[in-house]
């Protein structure tokens, strides 16, 4: 939509939200500020990402379009005063309860394709060192194929990562030698009892992106703790610290108010 159209659209909103009278709920205050905050963000946003824009092309499919709009939003870090991201995207259809087959082989292309322009847009932006992409679902799928040609809910996955400080070309984990119904891991119809705590990938991620203190780490991954220290990978397992690479929280914030002032934000 135009411009014009969204800022009658917020004009409008505004007078609406300040519509209050002394009857209104007690978190009415509390509720119009938020909204007027949410605006604001919004708005800073929306111009920002006016003024950039991708210099690879991205494939028209579900994934490509949210990667390209999150390439163009890591364009915009300075001017909306952060010194990390974390984006979440996703693309459905692997609920393959029949045909899983060709259904894969249609869904892989998409994501192989949409991956690839995002890796090398962000190569070209130089954040790659800078970047982590990890790939994971919701559940996993049984091991054994059902009546129709396809299959259904399971427990146990694997997972992908890939960025440019990661220690990359390895597989990581216990990989199961019994996928027999004997096996101390398997329930039925394939469906395995994970090896590997969720937590696991997840807390040497967070100590890159920032979280280093025990209690904040705690705080981020409140299972973390149900679980031997020795199965959780921390930043050292998982990156290449060397004095090249500069994890997102090395961006120092008076880096930033820097460039904000030679940009005549502050």
């Amino acid at each position: 939509y135009t411009t014009l159209f969204r800022s009658g659209m917020d004009d409008l909103i505004r007078d609406l939200n300040d519509a209050t009278s002394e009857d209104s709920g007690f978190m009415s205050e509390t509720w119009a500020s938020a909204l007027s905050v949410a605006m604001d963000q919004h708005s800073i946003l929306y111009s920002a990402l006016e003024k950039v824009s991708n210099s690879k092309s991205f494939p028209d499919n579900e994934l490509g379009r949210q990667l390209s709009t999150v390439s163009r939003l890591m364009k915009t870090q300075v001017q909306r005063g952060v010194n990390r991201d974390m984006f979440y995207v996703s693309v459905s259809g692997f609920d393959t309860h029949s045909s899983v087959g060709p259904r894969l082989i249609e869904k892989f292309d998409e994501v192989n394709s949409a991956l690839d322009a995002f890796v090398n847009e962000i190569k070209l932006q130089g954040h790659w060192e800078r970047t982590t992409l990890i790939q994971f679902s919701d559940f996993a799928r049984t091991l054994s194929p059902n009546s129709g040609g396809g299959t259904d809910h399971g427990w146990g996955q694997h997972i992908f990562a890939l960025g440019g400080s990661l220690k990359g070309g390895r597989v990581l984990g216990d990989y199961p030698d019994d996928f027999s119904e004997k096996s101390p891991i398997a329930l039925s119809r394939g469906n395995m009892i994970p090896t590997t705590p969720w937590d696991a990938i997840w807390n040497g991620i967070s100590q890159w992106h920032g979280v280093t203190k025990k209690s904040d780490l705690d705080e981020v991954l409140p299972m973390r703790n149900n679980f031997p220290a020795e199965v959780l990978y921390n930043i050292n397992d998982l990156y290449r610290m060397d004095s090249k690479i500069r994890p997102p929280f090395s961006y120092e914030q008076e880096e930033m108010e820097r460039d904000l002032e030679g940009m005549g934000t502050l």
